[in-house]
């Protein structure tokens, strides 16, 4: 399956529910993106709609780096923020999430 692109924003505490192809299955999730004010960084629950198990709480989203490399036992695929600004600054805020910054989610082979 090709890269799959996630629509979000820079909304504090926005869930979004997607599906994504993963090593030939359908997985339905739901994401719950939080900011952090007072530290300046985001961070991620992602639920498995199937089964409304929790799998991932409190994921760091961190810019430019496999944001489930040390979940790849669950087989829930490779994901990535992707800096498609131009700019050399990797730091994510509270104003670029979605717009400098986009979410990417592909197989894991």
């Amino acid at each position: 399956m090709a890269l799959q692109k996630l629509e979000i924003t820079n909304t504090f505490n926005q869930k979004i529910t997607f599906s994504v192809e993963v090593n030939g299955e359908i997985k339905n999730l739901q994401a719950f993106l939080e900011y952090n004010r007072m530290a300046s960084y985001w961070v991620c629950s992602i639920t498995d709609l199937k089964t409304k198990e929790l799998l991932i709480s409190s994921l760091p989203l961190l810019a430019s780096q496999d944001l489930l490399e040390q979940y790849g036992y669950m087989k829930i695929g490779v994901s990535a923020l992707i800096n498609i600004s131009g700019g050399s600054d990797d730091l994510l805020d509270d104003t670029n999430l979605g717009s400098d910054f986009v979410w990417c989610w592909d197989d894991n082979e």
